[in-house]
């Protein structure tokens, strides 16, 4: 394995973790019922100092998953 192929593997289990970090305070925020997810895009950009474009795409992207999950 060369360091190109390394360092792709590391970038994409970096953002794996990532998004599961973002997945796990969606399902917490869920859960609590402490906000509607339909304001949880802002939540996380005014909270965890993202952008908004970075907030929508995890919070769409959450969505997806917890719809596959419930298939």
């Amino acid at each position: 394995m060369n360091e190109e192929e390394t360092n792709a593997i590391f970038d994409e289990l970096e953002e794996k973790l990532d998004k599961q970090y973002y997945f796990n305070i969606l399902d917490e925020l869920r859960d609590s019922g402490a906000i509607n997810m339909l304001d949880a895009p802002q939540y996380l950009e005014q909270n965890l100092l993202c952008t908004k474009h970075e907030a929508r795409t995890m919070v769409m992207e959450w969505i997806k998953q917890n719809i596959r999950n419930a298939l």
